[in-house]
């Protein structure tokens, strides 16, 4: 068994789709329409094809603007990436005008770790390795 599809709850699909693929750098698998009002978006990191993100539009799901705001008022990440080095994807995405909530920093835990705002309503967390 392993992970398919993780759902991330967004504000706007066509918002999503731009950040996640032109910003983070991710490739788009799906975009479709299925039945009247709903589109099924989907994008794969290149480092792993296998694993999708579905970028839901909130207002499709009942209780998913509720959890998406709330996840995003007390400042926790949906979901978190791992990265090779967290200063290089700093800088990149700083120059892309990318919105820190968390600036990297070394984790008491292990490792550096960031977050960004992914501007569709979202927390995401960067993590490198020790």
């Amino acid at each position: 068994m392993r992970v398919k599809v993780v759902t991330v709850y967004v504000t706007d699909q066509d918002k999503a789709k731009a950040f996640y693929t032109e910003t983070l750098g991710f490739t788009l698998r799906d975009d479709a329409p299925y039945g009247p009002e709903f589109r099924w978006l989907t994008v794969v990191s290149p480092e792993d094809e296998h694993t999708e993100l579905y970028l839901a539009h909130q207002d499709r799901y009942p209780g998913a603007q509720a959890y998406r705001q709330a996840m995003y008022d007390v400042g926790t990440p949906v979901i978190g990436f791992a990265v090779d080095d967290i200063d290089h994807v700093h800088r990149a995405l700083a120059e892309h005008g990318v919105t820190f909530t968390r600036q990297p920093k070394a984790e008491e835990y292990g490792g550096y770790g960031a977050a960004i705002d992914d501007g569709c309503g979202n927390i995401l967390n960067l993590h490198q390795e020790p």
